[in-house]
């Protein structure tokens, strides 16, 4: 399924391609990522928990602060300590989005800095070692979580989220190896607006059976 035509795809990563240490996205503005450990496997990227990432860089069409969408299927490791699937946050300044999983919890969790960091979590905790299709989406001042096409809570927010010059990494938090992600990530989608119950529910019917 080609997602590209989508004038809306800001991000698409297709990590169960055999790609090398440098390869340009799959959407139509090109981002040149740049991977760090994280070998390729046959439907996937492993990441090991321990310094794996990939750099995205520092596109401002990834700065987004209203209504986005972001979606990808991932199979957690473990969850001991904090496992930063996608990170848009600077080293000094409190500022951006982290989508993550904390502490010992297996319920993801986005982040937004609206003045302090105010996450919104989860309600079901996904499977370990198992592939789950995650998606969230942030519309106005709600934010709501799908796992494997089906709905679950929405968790209203207040404020706007700040903009970050940041570079957007998969697997981790910028600062040094902080925060790594423990496990399988086998493809990465985001939209600069929200999508619907049944985009998703054709996103999931339309990719689960790599991850079958």
């Amino acid at each position: 399924m080609n997602f590209v035509f989508d004038k809306s795809l800001v991000l698409y990563l297709p990590l169960y391609r055999p790609d090398g240490s440098s390869f340009m996205s799959r959407d139509a503005c090109g981002h040149l990522c740049t991977v760090t450990g994280a070998a390729w496997r046959q439907k996937s990227r492993y990441f090991d928990g321990t310094d794996d990432s990939i750099n995205c860089g520092n596109n401002t069409v990834l700065d987004i602060t209203n209504n986005y969408t972001i979606e990808l299927w991932l199979c957690l490791d473990n969850i001991t300590g904090w496992k930063d699937v996608i990170c848009k946050r600077p080293a000094t300044n409190d500022e951006g989005y982290v989508l993550l999983f904390a502490n010992g919890s297996s319920a993801p969790v986005l982040y937004h800095y609206i003045t302090a960091w105010t996450g919104t979590a989860c309600d079901t905790s996904i499977a370990l070692k198992e592939f789950t299709h995650i998606v969230v989406i942030k519309n106005g001042t709600s934010v709501t979580y799908f796992l494997n096409g089906g709905q679950r809570n929405t968790v209203t927010i207040s404020g706007t989220p700040t903009t970050t010059n940041a570079d957007l990494i998969i697997g981790r938090w910028m600062q040094g190896a902080a925060n790594p992600f423990a496990g399988m990530i086998g493809e990465v989608r985001m939209y600069s607006r929200a999508l619907t119950p049944q985009e998703i529910q054709h996103n999931y019917l339309a990719t689960k059976w790599r991850y079958q």
